[in-house]
């Protein structure tokens, strides 16, 4: 694998989720080069949990974590990581996510076979399947192989049907 990578990871009170996100971004099969976090001044213990996740797993020289001095909202809290990032691919990453063990190898193995794939985008599982927050709509798109498909150049494409969590990005995209 030669591509770098890059995790960014808005969180604001999301001391529930983080440690099992934290977790499962420690456990893929390909470690990503660089993981930033930045956190929007959260109320909760979030930033002592990141804190306390990196330093107990040995992380401070590849995980850049800090507090921002001031509210951005998590927009603007994305761009200004997105600005930071030097690899080869970025991976957005939600506070409240579980991924798969082999996101990374998997994202990365396709980029490096797709030269010309600028942007992946993967579907995604609600935990809770009860949970009605978000909807997984069918994207428009032709078979590149066995589990790759390429999305079609629609007017319904157009729209953004899969959440910044869901995307990877090429560096010439961004």
């Amino acid at each position: 694998m030669l591509l770098t990578s890059t995790v960014i990871m808005a969180t604001f009170n999301g001391s529930k989720y983080i440690h099992d996100q934290l977790q499962s971004i420690f456990n893929q099969s390909i470690l990503p080069t660089r993981v930033i976090i930045r956190d929007d001044k959260s109320s909760d213990d979030t930033a002592e949990i990141v804190n306390q996740f990196i330093d107990g797993n040995n992380l401070r020289a590849s995980w850049d974590f800090k507090v921002n001095q001031k509210r951005k909202g998590w927009r603007e809290n994305f761009i200004s990581m997105l600005r930071q990032t030097e690899t080869d691919v970025v991976f957005y990453s939600d506070q409240d996510d579980i991924w798969q063990e082999n996101k990374v190898e998997a994202t990365l193995t396709a980029f490096e076979a797709e030269e010309e794939m600028e942007v992946l985008v993967s579907d995604y599982v609600i935990i809770p399947k009860e949970q009605n927050l978000l909807v997984v709509r069918q994207l428009e798109e032709t078979p590149v192989s066995s589990q790759l498909y390429k999305v079609d150049l629609t007017l319904t494409n157009l729209a953004v049907y899969r959440p910044g969590c869901g995307m990877a990005l090429r560096k010439s995209i961004y």
